[in-house]
């Protein structure tokens, strides 16, 4: 697994999940002093990612850095809460595609997890016009007899003659 891991370093050294697979392997054999700067650099580098930041916080706690560990903690829940709560507006989106105010929370949300990009998007749609695409409401019981439309006598055989009860 290590020889993998550092195959994959080589050919890109900021290889996110690299370098925590590493910290990780690092921290099982005891060498949180080797796995804390690699953590260190990948929270720096995405302050977001919530996995990390938890690996981080469980390193510093094994290092001897309460404090430390403690305020990493409370921002990983911090985040997991954003991150939860955006899950649940984003269900809710499915059942409600024409609330714009629940498409701005879920732009807010996006924005306190570092997710621009994303929240841009969610804004973009909050802002378009909310206006349901009309649907068709009946179909014509019957279309002209002309052959080749397509209409109801084209498509279903008659069965009346059938219909008698013997």
């Amino acid at each position: 697994m290590q020889a993998t891991i550092e195959e994959a370093l080589k050919l890109d050294a900021a290889n996110r999940d690299a370098l925590l697979r590493k910290a990780v392997i690092l921290g099982t054999f005891s060498d949180h002093q080797s796995a804390l700067p690699i953590l260190a650099r990948l929270v720096e580098s995405d302050p977001f990612d919530t996995e990390v930041r938890y690996q981080y916080s469980l390193t510093l706690r094994a290092l001897g850095e309460s404090q430390a560990a403690e305020e990493q903690i409370l921002k990983w829940q911090e985040q997991k809460q954003l991150a939860d709560q955006l899950t649940k507006k984003n269900v809710d989106a499915l059942s409600r595609p024409f609330d714009a105010a629940l498409r701005l929370e879920i732009a807010d949300l996006c924005d306190q997890l570092g997710k621009h990009d994303l929240a841009a998007m969610w804004r973009r749609v909050a802002e378009s016009d909310p206006t349901p695409v009309t649907t068709i409401q009946s179909v014509p019981e019957s279309l002209p007899p002309e052959k080749g439309n397509g209409g109801p006598a084209e498509r279903l055989p008659n069965t009346s003659a059938r219909r008698s009860v013997r």
